[in-house]
Parts: C-alpha cells; sequence; structure tokens
C-alpha cells in the first residue's frame, strides 16, 4: 500500500470575494488544502499562526496594501512563512511595483 501524501496547504489573500472563491473552488477540487480570506489583516494573521505550502496575494486590497501584506509575512517574527513562495496575482500591476516586490515573490500573475 502506498503511503498517502498530505494535501499542499494554500492561503489566498484576495478582495474580490466572487475572485476568491472562483480559485479556492478551482484548486480545492485539484487536491490543495485552501483558505482564503479577503481581509488583508486577516491574511496577515493566519501567516503568522501557520505554515502554508504557498501565498497568492492580491496588491489591490483596499485599505492595506499586498505590498504591506508581503513585507509582513516576509518579516514575521513567527518565521513561519519566511520561505514560503508567494505568487501575486493582480488586475492592475505597473512596472515599478513588479520590480519592488520582484525580490520577495516567486511569481506575477495578472488577473483577467
Amino acid at each position: 500500500m502506498a503511503a498517502q501524501t498530505s494535501a499542499k496547504s494554500l492561503l489566498i489573500i484576495e478582495d474580490e470575494e466572487e475572485f476568491l472563491e472562483i480559485v479556492s473552488e478551482n484548486l480545492t477540487a485539484r487536491g490543495f488544502r485552501v483558505q482564503g480570506t479577503p481581509k488583508a489583516k486577516e491574511g496577515i494573521l493566519r501567516a503568522k499562526n501557520q505554515k502554508y505550502d504557498l501565498i497568492i496575494c492580491d496588491i489591490n486590497l483596499g485599505a492595506v496594501s499586498g505590498k504591506d501584506v508581503i513585507m509582513a509575512i516576509r518579516t514575521d517574527k513567527s518565521g513561519f512563512n519566511l520561505k514560503s513562495p508567494i505568487i501575486v496575482m493582480s488586475g492592475s500591476l505597473d512596472a515599478d511595483t513588479v520590480k519592488e516586490i520582484r525580490p520577495h515573490v516567486q511569481g506575477v500573475v495578472v488577473k483577467p
């Protein structure tokens, strides 16, 4: 009998709730354990309290910038997600923003 592997855990921080739901459902259907939140501060709190295999974060999150979320995760003293891959997913990214976040993330995806 083959050993079972546990599902990879993902955190999605996305303020567009319909988009968050679609992405979460698709990734869950592919066997991932997905936690999602539309609130930046909630995303930071979750990242401080649990290790994730991947974090997907929007840049435009309303009152708190996705750049601030990424830096909070990367500098958190708990260390849970200092090395976890982060992919930025956003509908509007300018070259300066990409240049600023690039050293801290593993990928950038432009939403339709």
